[in-house]
């Protein structure tokens, strides 16, 4: 019975490679995907554009021979040698293949534009986002350097007018000022093509404790109407946290304090304050919190 079964073995592989000889002795015309390399790209210069990587052979001939051509993983190179600053039209030769017709390549031909090489200096700016710990504000980022040079095709880099940093990040765990190295990035438009020098900056974020400033500020009459009004008392006074950049200039007119008096009629009435703060101040106390308003 062991016998049996190593005779059946051997007739099943004789058979397979009798079958794979007769397939391959065959003619066959099929497409062969060979990949496009692009070599010697004059010094100072550079290759614009999406030229093909792939191209498509049709070959004709025996699909031994074919498939020993295609396992050696063919590749169609072109010569940019020599070539001066424009658009060029080149046409893709394929490798000499013995024992294989050319029937047809797809594409014949690759249109290349070379462009002249530039460099620039460019600001930079540091992209920062979130906020800091509560009672602490971002006062100041800036990078280091300042500025950057920046150097690829002259098409390019004319229209590149500052270049920015890769996200940086502070959260409510963040308290103290620091620096961190970050990646200087390029719009995907560019970056192909464009290099920053250095690849990397310092971006240095100063963060301060926001400051405390006390305030006395008149209560406004809002839809008065006709009426003799009192007010008791005629001021409130706020505490407020403020952006350390804006301390010097928040007074008592840059916060407006009011009570409604729409559709009251004469009486007396215990009325809430509203407010409204400019954005760099934030509320922490407001007292009294309630006004004494007589209508007559």
């Amino acid at each position: 019975m062991r016998n049996d079964w190593k005779l059946k073995i051997v007739s099943l592989i004789l058979a397979v490679f009798v079958w794979f000889h007769a397939i391959t002795e065959k003619v066959y015309v099929t497409p062969i995907v060979l990949n496009v390399r692009y070599e010697n790209v004059p010094q100072n210069l550079y290759m614009l554009g999406e030229p093909p990587e792939v191209c498509t052979l049709w070959v004709r001939g025996k699909g031994k021979t074919i498939l020993t051509f295609s396992l050696k993983k063919p590749i169609i190179e072109v010569n940019l040698q020599g070539l001066k600053v424009g658009t060029h039209t080149i046409e893709l030769n394929p490798p000499k293949i013995s024992n294989l017709e050319i029937v047809s390549i797809r594409p014949k031909e690759v249109q290349i534009y070379i462009d002249r090489g530039k460099r620039k200096n460019l600001p930079v700016k540091p992209i920062v986002t979130g906020n800091p710990a509560p009672d602490y504000a971002l006062v100041e980022v800036h990078a280091t350097p300042k500025k950057i040079t920046i150097e690829g095709p002259a098409s390019l880099v004319s229209k590149i007018k500052v270049v920015k940093t890769e996200t940086l990040t502070i959260d409510e765990n963040n308290k103290n000022s620091f620096a961190r190295k970050v990646a200087v990035m390029l719009d995907p438009e560019y970056a192909k093509f464009v290099k920053p020098l250095p690849e990397t900056v310092s971006v240095s974020v100063i963060l301060h404790p926001k400051d405390t400033v006390e305030l006395e500020v008149p209560v406004k009459l809002k839809n008065k109407g006709r009426y003799r009004v009192k007010v008791e008392p005629k001021k409130v006074s706020l505490t407020l946290k403020v952006h350390p950049k804006y301390t010097k200039r928040i007074n008592r007119y840059k916060v407006k304090l009011w009570v409604d008096l729409e559709g009251l009629k004469k009486g007396e009435y215990e009325l809430p304050v509203q407010y409204e703060l400019p954005d760099y101040a934030e509320l922490i106390a407001l007292e009294p919190k309630k006004v004494k308003v007589v209508i007559r």
